[in-house]
């Protein structure tokens, strides 16, 4: 990780986040360091903790792979100017952003109608005119829960049909009993994220009916903690590779095969 971490800061320093290399090259720095807070937790038997550090790096593989695949200077710029909303839709409920307020208002309007003519334009094939007001209602209702305006499955079956059709080589790849379905964990983490028996009592073993009175490092149970670190890596170093030309592409590949080469370990889990 801190080797590709390295090769992905050398070669992008630009701040132009319109380019996908450049952004997707942020992600992959907040993914390894993500991962290397959940490897700490292993050691310390935070299982629930892990759980829901876990749902976080699953999300940002699958979004940092769905703007590599666009390729989009828009879209990126959709992604980057999100804290545009936010601020303007919690303008009032934060008491230390109240000096800020008429920037955030001045910063959303100019934002919204001049990026979001999707909103307009459902309004218009209606015959509708939207006030401010049924406007930012109508952003607010598609974009609160995502950037994207997709909500999770809906981004994950885009990243699946963009695979398919820019790097049908990737996607066959992907195909082992290993890599195959990483994405669907989210759910399963999702409940560590939220309150749910999975979270509250320890160690829940379902088919059993039975859970622990306290939360001890079961060697099991932090070994699969692991293989599922180890799966995330691999999807953050391949997604960021689909992010970059051709030649730059083969470079992080040989990178990569490389660091798998000098540790038997890893490459013995994907070749099993």
């Amino acid at each position: 990780m801190e080797q590709v971490q390295t090769w992905a800061s050398q070669r992008y320093k630009s701040r132009d986040l319109a380019d996908t290399r450049v952004l997707c090259r942020f992600f992959v720095c907040t993914i390894i360091e993500l991962i290397r807070s959940c490897f700490d937790l292993i050691d310390t038997g935070r299982r629930v903790s892990y759980g829901v550090v876990m749902r976080s790096i699953l999300e940002h593989n699958i979004d940092m792979h769905y703007l590599a695949l666009e390729n989009k200077p828009g879209l990126n710029r959709q992604f980057f100017n999100y804290y545009r909303l936010l601020l303007y839709w919690e303008r009032n409920r934060i008491e230390y952003y109240k000096e800020i307020i008429p920037w955030t208002k001045e910063q959303y309007q100019e934002y919204v109608y001049q990026n979001f003519p999707d909103i307009a334009k459902t309004a218009k094939s209606k015959e509708l005119i939207l006030t401010a007001s049924e406007f930012d209602k109508a952003v607010k209702w598609k974009y609160m829960r995502s950037w994207s305006g997709l909500d999770f499955s809906s981004r994950v079956d885009r990243v699946h049909k963009l695979l398919s059709q820019k790097f049908p080589d990737r996607l066959k790849w992907d195909d082992t009993p290993k890599r195959r379905g990483f994405e669907f964990y989210f759910g399963s983490y999702s409940n560590y994220t939220h309150p749910s028996p999975f979270s509250v009592l320890p160690n829940l073993a379902p088919r059993l009916s039975d859970y622990d009175l306290d939360y001890v490092a079961n060697s099991s149970i932090m070994e699969s903690c692991e293989e599922g670190l180890i799966l995330a890596a691999d999807y953050c170093i391949r997604a960021y590779a689909d992010a970059l030309p051709m030649d730059e592409r083969e470079g992080l590949d040989a990178l990569y095969d490389k660091c798998l080469g000098e540790s038997q370990a890893i490459k013995a889990y994907f070749d099993s």
